[in-house]
């Protein structure tokens, strides 16, 4: 959203509108993934150190497999929306320093919020759908099932996310300077 004050400056460089738009996702969303995976584990660490037995051995091991691919799928999916919210509606789009708004603002994060949480419900319908499918076809129960859900649902998103972000690219490649807000 920020980089849209350099909107001029983007479409100069020799990348596609998908390039860009994937690259602005994934420059949040793999350091956020890092860091969340890194912070599970610590706590996991922690409480195994304290004794505190949060789950049998091998579901900890199938949660630890689908952690990392479930954190980076979710994390696109959720910055992809707040990155594609601008791209598609650039006069809604609040450039440079935030400023604190009056009612009117106030109204226009509330639907912004409400839009963000929707759109997240329909892009996890189906990973959702592709997991359950998976464990109910496969017959897996117990740790096999969780990480399969959770590989299989990350894999799911991926899939979609490639469409939104192409969309969202060829979205942004039509987007003029003069377009945005501030």
């Amino acid at each position: 959203r920020q980089d849209l004050q350099h909107l001029a400056e983007l479409k100069t460089l020799p990348f596609s509108g998908t390039t860009v738009v994937a690259a602005e996702v994934l420059s949040v969303s793999v350091p956020l993934a890092v860091v969340q995976a890194v912070a599970l584990g610590a706590a996991a660490l922690v409480a195994q150190a304290g004794g505190l037995q949060w789950a049998p051995p091998g579901m900890q091991l199938a949660i630890a497999v689908g952690a990392l691919p479930v954190l980076l799928a979710f994390n696109a999916g959720s910055v992809t929306i707040q990155n594609g919210m601008p791209i598609l509606f650039p006069g809604w789009a609040r450039l440079g320093t935030v400023v604190p708004g009056g009612v009117e603002m106030m109204g226009q994060m509330i639907l912004i919020m409400g839009f963000y949480l929707v759109l997240l419900a329909l892009l996890l319908l189906v990973p959702v759908a592709m997991a359950i499918v998976a464990i109910g076809t496969l017959k897996l129960n117990g740790p096999l099932a969780v990480a399969g859900t959770m590989v299989t649902g990350s894999a799911a998103l991926a899939f979609e996310l490639q469409g939104v972000l192409q969309w969202l690219g060829r979205t942004f490649e039509r987007l003029e300077p003069n377009s945005t807000g501030g």
